[in-house]
């Protein structure tokens, strides 16, 4: 007889008595076995196994798991280190046979990190060469420690084995201990807390970056000591605020919490949170910067440390990081200097007039608030009328179509401007660009960008509005999207109307049109000449290169180039280049004095005729084929003509988009605005159309504008958004 069938035939018949299979398992156990052990280990083995289920009513359960796990220890273990593991378990079943259980059961999956727990055990070439079974009896020692007596106490000691072979892979021994120190801690309080906070962790660790693991585990213990009932919100929401930050700060951010926890108390963890998310509105390559800033705050004042953090995102779209170092120093100068702590915390939590007047100082940003006044006047003089200057927010809450709060608009009656502008470092610049802002608006107000009448012609350009109009209805020209719609509610839905598109016709229509106006201001108002000839050749160095466009959106950039004043900026393929020096004299015919805002739309409706030919395709041409236009490019005249050099490209076309407006231009609806002055002539008794707009007519409008997008204003139901938005749209015009 083998000694496996020894060792089993002699203590079958007991362990039968016990459990249906713990007879088999051992069995099973003295098989792998046999091979590896000599026939005393092999009993001396087996007789370990038949004590351990000896020892009290449901200690056979751990003995199950002994013998179904002793095969997968060796040769990690010695047979000395076998019994030793064995002798664990026997003294973990005084306290709970399941505590027990779950220790056997989770050794073979923790052999490998246990095998690393000392750091010092490295080979030559990097490998683990400690041997796994000296830790057995330290990482039972956690377990144990949570083990108080109580049904609760059990449950929680054998989740941590549960949890060990996670946990393990993610955090060394000793890192586990203060873990255990935690959940201690929070047990202490609310098992339902530690057990919750336990299962949670080894998911946790893993997520986490390795350097993160640590700090992340600092914080996790200040914060049970000074606020436990948050320590759960730490481990639920902490890896989701961190992860914004810049990686190589987090371990620094978390080690600056963990202080601050440890003198404010109850404060740490909602502070580390504010923090966290300040932190994340601010570009990571600030992260470093600003944590040693308020790390060096934190010696006099944690609070005022966070407090710094918290105010970073608003601060920093004011001052520059020499700037801020520099409005830094007043505060640090009430901590250290002056011995004011309470001061120093309310400078830095912005609460301070002394905060706001050093900000001031500092900042080159200009805020609408502060000139708002200035700039009603500066209108005034302009027009010789009251106009109003209102900040975009006011517009955007309207719900009426305006989504933009950082780029300037009109509605036609008031001007509405951004809240602050800090495009250049100095504030004349930046209070000039408003000037520039208030004056393109006003422009557009007085020299009649929303005056435009369907088949009234211009000054220098006959109309072909109605002979377009005409050719649509019979067949003969495209037939836009909503063609056989109701009928327009103004001049501007109707000249849209007759386009197949309507993103490029609008696109070409607010290019030209503002090329109109730009012309107006230089020539009227000369004082604002300088400051707008800065702003376009800003705006020119600043945008994306055409070369880097489809070919039809790149035709639409250099026409807005061209009307910047920045010719030598354009760049267009050679074969497509006569097409552009037509659409460039069609552009130039609005320069001329008096010509109005129905030159534009002819003129816009012309250039249409040649970029819808051209087809919206990226990559076409190398490099090399997009040239600069030349010299005798630049005086060019209305009526000028040309075709492409060869055939147009070919290839898969990319979705066409308007390349963006000039930032001192803003944003342009007069599809829009007409319809508010149309509603503001019913309400007056003054429309001259005569018949009420219908709500069908409103909503033809809404549905095909592409000034308008429902999502951008409105969630929820697509029909109850347009009933919202017709709502507010009527209730602003009527005001």
């Amino acid at each position: 007889m083998s000694a496996a069938a020894d060792v089993t035939a002699r203590y079958d018949a007991e362990l039968r008595g016990y459990g249906p299979t713990l007879a088999d398992d051992l069995a099973s156990g003295a098989r792998a076995l046999e091979g590896r052990l000599s026939e005393e280990q092999l009993g001396e083995w087996a007789n370990a196994g038949v004590e351990l289920s000896r020892h009290s009513l449901r200690s056979w359960e751990a003995a199950a798991e002994y013998f179904r796990a002793s095969p997968r220890l060796l040769p990690a273990f010695s047979f000395e280190e076998l019994l030793d593991w064995a002798a664990v378990a026997r003294e973990l079943s005084e306290q709970s046979s399941m505590i027990a259980a779950a220790f056997l059961r989770a050794t073979p999956e923790v052999l490998q990190p246990l095998q690393g727990a000392d750091d010092k055990d490295l080979g030559i070439m990097g490998e683990w060469i400690g041997r796994p079974g000296e830790q057995i009896r330290p990482w039972s020692a956690l377990g144990r420690r949570l083990a108080r007596g109580n049904w609760k106490s059990v449950a929680l000691a054998a989740s941590f084995f549960e949890q060990s072979p996670a946990l393990l892979h993610a955090l060394p021994l000793d890192a586990v201990r203060d873990l255990v120190e935690i959940v201690d801690r929070l047990s202490e309080r609310s098992y339902q807390l530690a057990a919750s906070c336990l299962e949670r962790s080894g998911e946790l660790f893993a997520g986490l970056a390795p350097p993160d693991r640590r700090p992340f585990l600092e914080f996790a213990g200040a914060v049970a000591k000074a606020s436990w009932a948050d320590t759960r919100l730490y481990f639920e929401r902490g890896p989701g605020l961190l992860a914004p930050i810049a990686q190589d700060e987090r371990g620094a951010f978390l080690r600056l919490a963990a202080d601050v926890a440890g003198e404010t108390g109850r404060q740490g963890y909602p502070l580390f949170v504010e923090a966290a998310e300040a932190l994340a509105e601010v570009q990571p390559t600030y992260h470093g910067t600003l944590l040693e800033l308020s790390s060096r705050l934190a010696t006099g004042s944690p609070a005022a440390a966070m407090a710094f953090l918290r105010s970073s995102p608003h601060v920093l779209t004011r001052l520059t990081a020499d700037q801020l170092e520099r409005w830094l120093q007043t505060g640090w100068e009430l901590l250290f200097e002056q011995g004011n702590v309470e001061g120093a915390e309310a400078y830095f939590r912005l609460e301070s007039s002394r905060a706001e007047e050093m900000l001031g100082n500092l900042s080159a940003r200009v805020e609408l608030r502060d000139v708002s006044n200035t700039l009603r006047l500066y209108s005034k003089a302009l027009t010789g009328e009251q106009i109003a200057i209102r900040s975009t927010e006011e517009l955007v809450d309207a719900g009426i179509g305006w989504v933009q709060e950082s780029v300037a608009t009109t509605e036609g009656n008031a001007i509405y401007l951004p809240p602050y502008v800090g495009t250049f470092p100095a504030q004349p610049e930046n209070f000039a660009s408003y000037k520039v802002f208030t004056t393109h608006q006003t422009g557009r107000i007085e020299f009649g960008s929303f005056r435009f009448v369907f088949g009234a012609p211009g000054a220098f350009l006959a109309s072909s509005m109605e002979e377009r109009e005409a050719a649509r209805v019979n067949g003969d020209a495209p037939t836009g999207e909503n063609g056989a719609s109701a009928a327009p509610t103004t001049p501007m839905e109707r000249y849209f109307d007759l386009f197949a598109d309507r993103t490029l016709i609008a696109g070409l229509f607010t290019i030209v049109e503002d090329a109109r106006v730009d012309a107006y201001i230089a020539r009227e108002y000369g004082g604002i000449r300088p400051a707008l000839q800065r702003m376009q050749a800003h705006e020119a160095e600043s945008r994306s290169s055409p070369a880097e466009m489809g070919l039809r959106a790149a035709y639409l950039e250099n026409l807005l180039r061209a009307s910047l004043g920045q010719p030598q900026t354009i760049r267009y393929p050679a074969d497509l280049m006569p097409l552009l020096r037509e659409g460039l004299g069609h552009l130039e015919a609005v320069g001329e004095r008096d010509a109005t805002v129905q030159d534009s739309a002819e003129a816009a409706a012309a250039i249409y005729a040649i970029a819808e030919r051209i087809p919206n395709v990226q990559g076409a041409y190398e490099a090399v084929d997009w040239e600069a236009l030349g010299d005798e490019m630049l005086e060019i005249s209305p009526d000028v003509s040309g075709e492409p050099g060869s055939e147009m490209p070919s290839g898969d076309e990319v979705a066409f988009e308007t390349p963006p407006q000039p930032e001192f231009r803003g944003d342009f609806k007069p599809e829009l605005v007409q319809l508010m002055m149309r509603l503001q002539e019913q309400r007056d008794g003054a429309d001259p159309a005569g018949a009420p707009l219908t709500q069908e007519q409103l909503q033809a409008l809404l549905e095909k504008s592409v000034e308008i997008t429902i999502s951008d204003i409105a969630e929820g139901d697509l029909a109850s958004s347009m009933g919202m938005f017709l709502t507010n749209l009527e209730r602003e015009a009527l005001d």
